[in-house]
């Protein structure tokens, strides 16, 4: 963040208002930051500051393709830049001094109320008495830098200052990383930009309408069982008070999209009557193999009996099912296919799925295998549900992650990915380092960032707790210094010096696992997982990465028009959502800066391969991380395409079990190992839920199996 005064304003056909604005009396800006559209000439702000400010830097920032406010559309497209425009710029409320006189009545007013939103030290106008004459005799505003200059001095200018606002605290996080500004194209100090959707005003108007019904119901907290209610409409407030009707389709869609959890939930006790049953058997391989059973009848209202069922007699309820037919491959599929789509029906966010392989193993097929086909058949369901769903929301976990388990002599754990991620062309898969003089864009903000169409770059980004806040605070203050005694432009030297003392520190400190080390549970490492690899292949190329208790690693590049800077905004914005849903938690999640590198050679990409593959054992961890590779990079003498549907993987090395009566679990990576088989698997899917009136779809976290 920058420290010193920065003044904000809109400009419209009087370029006389920012000098104006400039002569606040009492203050000095370090930097003037103009926001207008394509039309007004800007030549008389630039002469000012050139003759009366040239310490001042002056950044003018067109709405790119904007020449006048015709519509509504319009002023919500230009105030989705102006706030962007006002995080872009990296300062602090408390240095923020706005001026609302410029341009359109509603320029002002947007000006005025993303200065109460966002923060600002000061909101001020600035009125100019008509106290020059122009060619016609009539008395008219100054509008000559030197006439602005003599208005000054003879009282002519007046400010009104309005005081500070101290924003909302609900953006008092919000900065460019996570409403970032899309530069198109610059001049000098001239820029045009643009918002590549409506994110920031979406969720200003969220904000606004739970405000509303929030004070609606102020008279009515102390009644709420949840505080959160207050934020429901009066309807369905009402609704929650009636009684629950199960013959009623609103009341059953609710109790249908409530999030759940299944803890205990049998392979074999799935498909036991009816059509599902059917379904099973039609499957089959090898038809003429099956017994030829009859379904047990079940008991009268089944499946809410009026009378207690016994222990045995629900067990033959199963009888047409299990191992019975679960030998035949095809059949099993089909069994974890419709068990896998119930459990997406029924909204169960996470479920520990139980068997027997041993029941299913025949002469041909050993009890790994048996696990291997109903671990992949998973897999295969979550990839056809993502792409079903994918166009409903977005950015959000595409594939499922299956963690191999770990064998006993070093507790490792790999992912496996199996079919399903696009196949890239093999141009677009090939390595690409950063050339320095090739064009590219810089950033700072505590880091510096380099941008590069196309270069690999190898990614870091950290939980908010995950470094002890005073030691974070010695480094910046260290930080700050090497910078003020090394000004820019660097040398390689120089660079390498600076990643020494600072970024690599920082590794070495995130290693030591400080915090809550929310990624260590296994369903939040796999909300992760599954977030890295949704749009590998389409909107970047993923290669190896590894998520630790508390900081993620990756190798990735960025397949245009996508920037680095927003795949990461994705990937922190979705996983922070589901990750405080499965966790129970809330606030800030990531911290906001990610640490980026462009990788320079092929020598540079084999030792970050290694340091990521590394990292664990670096570490001392024996458990609670992921490790694993997307698609993939490859170099230009290897360009291949891999077969059609098919992803690069990293096989965990698990020994194949005898066979045995061992029962395994199929649960989140990092799960200890079932005996015997030392395996478990972690599928993500992508769920939408309702809100009881309403057809707005919602994203929900990913369900773990």
């Amino acid at each position: 963040m920058n420290d010193a005064p920065h003044l904000f304003i809109s400009l419209g056909t009087s370029p006389a208002i920012v000098p104006e604005a400039v002569l606040l009396p009492g203050q000095g800006f370090a930097a003037v930051h103009v926001l207008t559209t394509e039309r007004p000439e800007v030549s008389l702000v630039r002469a000012f500051f050139q003759q009366h400010a040239p310490a001042v830097e002056l950044t003018i920032t067109r709405v790119a393709d904007f020449v006048d406010f015709t519509s509504e559309e319009d002023h919500f497209r230009f105030e989705e830049v102006m706030y962007r425009w006002f995080l872009d710029s990296r300062t602090k409320p408390d240095q923020r001094f706005v001026c609302v006189s410029g341009g359109f009545k509603t320029m002002s007013a947007a000006m005025q109320r993303a200065a109460a939103v966002l923060g600002a030290a000061e909101v001020f106008h600035v009125l100019a008495d008509d106290c020059c004459t122009d060619p016609s005799g009539k008395r008219v505003p100054p509008s000559t830098i030197e006439e602005i200059l003599q208005a000054k001095r003879d009282g002519h200018l007046h400010w009104i200052r309005l005081g500070p606002e101290s924003g909302w605290p609900q953006f008092h996080s919000a900065d460019a990383t996570q409403y970032p500004l899309r530069i198109t194209k610059q001049e000098g100090c001239v820029r045009w930009a643009t918002a590549p959707d409506q994110r920031f005003r979406e969720h200003l108007r969220e904000i606004v309408q739970r405000s509303h019904r929030i004070a609606s119901a102020w008279d009515r907290l102390p009644e709420l069982p949840f505080t959160e209610l207050a934020t429901w409409s009066e309807r369905e407030l009402s609704w929650l008070h009636e009684p629950l009707d199960p013959d009623a389709n609103e009341d059953r869609r609710w109790v249908a999209e409530l999030p759940k959890i299944e803890l205990h939930c049998h392979l074999g006790g799935f498909a036991t009557h009816g059509e599902l049953l059917q379904q099973v058997r039609a499957a089959a391989e090898h038809p003429e193999q099956l017994p030829p059973l009859e379904e047990p009848p079940p008991p009268p209202g089944w499946p809410l009996p009026a009378q207690p069922v016994t222990l045995t007699d629900y067990m033959r309820l199963g009888d047409a099912n299990g191992s019975a037919l679960l030998k035949d491959p095809g059949c099993l599929r089909k069994q974890c296919e419709l068990l896998y789509r119930h459990l997406v029906e029924q909204n169960v966010l996470y479920a520990e799925i139980r068997c027997s392989p041993a029941n299913y193993a025949t002469a041909e097929r050993s009890p790994w295998q048996v696990l291997e086909i109903i671990r992949d058949t998973f897999q295969r369901c979550m990839d056809a549900s993502v792409a079903a769903t994918a166009s409903v929301a977005e950015p959000g976990p595409a594939t499922a992650s299956v963690a191999g388990g770990p064998p006993p002599e070093d507790q490792t754990e790999a992912s496996r990915p199996v079919a399903g991620p696009p196949n890239p062309s093999p141009a677009a898969r090939c390595f690409r380092p950063f050339h320095k003089d090739a064009p590219y864009h810089q950033t700072w903000r505590d880091l510096p960032h380099r941008h590069q169409t196309g270069a690999t770059a190898f990614v870091t980004f950290r939980l908010k707790d995950s470094l002890p806040v005073a030691r974070l605070r010695a480094w910046h203050k260290e930080h700050q210094a090497f910078l003020k005694a090394h000004p820019k432009p660097w040398s390689e030297s120089t660079w390498r010096q600076y990643r020494r003392r600072f970024p690599s520190r920082l590794e070495d400190w995130l290693d030591e696992a400080h915090g809550a080390c929310l990624l260590k549970p296994p369903m939040a490492a796999a909300a992760v997982e599954a977030t890295l690899r949704q749009f590998d292949g389409t909107r970047y190329v993923l290669d190896e990465y590894v998520i630790m208790p508390n900081h993620v690693h990756a190798l990735l590049k960025p397949l245009a028009p996508h920037t680095l800077t927003d795949i990461l905004h994705s990937w922190k914005s979705y996983t922070a959502h589901a990750i405080n849903r499965l966790l129970g938690r809330k606030g800030q999640l990531w911290e906001h800066e990610s640490f980026d590198h462009l990788v320079r050679t092929r020598e540079q990409l084999e030792r970050l391969r290694r340091y990521i593959r590394e990292n664990p054992a670096k570490a001392g961890l024996k458990s609670g991380y992921r490790l694993g590779k997307g698609i993939g990079l490859v170099y230009e003498e290897e360009q291949k395409s891999p077969p059609a549907g098919v992803a690069a993987t990293v096989a965990a090395t698990v020994p194949v079990a005898e066979a045995g009566p061992a029962t395994a679990s199929v649960a989140g990576a990092g799960s200890a190992p079932s005996p015997g088989l030392g395996a478990s698997s972690a599928t993500s899917q992508r769920l939408v839920a309702t809100s009881p009136s309403s057809g707005t779809l919602a994203a929900t976290p990913p369900c773990h199996v």
